[in-house]
């Protein structure tokens, strides 16, 4: 067998050598060790030295996370995310049933709230308990200015008035 690197008792990244496991088909010593999370893990001694082997796996996760968003809103799936996603839906997904009654007619979103979570956000802030992103205009879109958070009540009594054809005034 080859010569080991001693590394019991050893600090890589979040994981720590406890002991030697064994050598695998390829000859490639393998280690016991524990992670920061408390997870314990058989690890290539190679690996850890090297640095490419860092945790259990779990700082992959966070990582990725952190890579993959920009705010944090969208893997929380907060109202406000939800409520800017669907909005964007009805203006911009020609797939979509509704949006017939919104893109298709003209409403669009701004380019700043199009493009931006954050800025979208920081216009309307936190969506209060028991409300909904309204339009106060309904022949405007969505914008600064004209959009609110509101009860549903306050919705139904801004709501465009329905006939045979659709929520249009005209055939």
């Amino acid at each position: 067998m080859p010569m080991r690197i001693e590394m019991a008792g050893k600090r890589f990244g979040m994981l720590t050598i406890v002991s030697f496991s064994h050598y695998n088909n390829y000859r490639a010593a393998m280690w016991n060790a524990v992670c920061d999370c408390g997870n314990s893990v058989v690890v290539y001694g190679y690996g850890v030295r090297s640095g490419g082997t860092r945790s259990c796996g779990c700082l992959k996760g966070e990582i990725t996370t952190a890579l993959m968003t920009k705010h944090g809103e969208s893997k929380k799936h907060t109202r406000e995310y939800r409520a800017w996603k669907e909005a964007k839906t009805r203006c911009f997904n020609e797939k979509r049933d509704i949006w017939k009654y919104y893109g298709g007619r003209g409403i669009t979103m701004c380019d700043r709230w199009k493009n931006d979570f954050l800025s979208f956000l920081k216009d309307v802030g936190r969506c209060p308990p028991g409300l909904t992103l309204d339009r106060k205009d309904n022949d405007k879109g969505y914008e600064p200015g004209n959009c609110r958070w509101a009860t549903r009540r306050e919705q139904r009594i801004n709501q465009r008035r329905m006939n045979d054809h659709g929520p249009f005034s005209s055939p």
